[in-house]
């Protein structure tokens, strides 16, 4: 699902960034996991952005392609920190 919805998501206005992510398998003991997490990291211009994005008919259509496999979803709005 993600190849086909990354190109759409990264010609809405306001979008910088859009990139699933999995833990690395490596063999650091410090390492903290998830086996069944994917954290998407996406870098938007602003909010507004942001939940414009969440509207769209490509993340509707995802959305219920994926119902069945997603168990929780969690949104944080970051900034950085210095």
């Amino acid at each position: 699902q993600f190849a086909q919805t990354i190109p759409a998501v990264l010609q809405e206005q306001g979008g910088h960034g859009y990139a699933p992510t999995v833990d690395a398998a490596t063999n650091a003991s410090f390492q903290a996991t998830a086996p069944d997490s994917i954290i998407m990291v996406e870098l938007w211009e602003t909010v507004a952005h942001l939940e414009a994005h969440l509207q769209t008919a490509h993340m509707k259509a995802w959305s219920d392609a994926v119902k069945g496999d997603v168990l929780e979803t969690h949104i944080r709005i970051l900034e950085q920190g210095v």
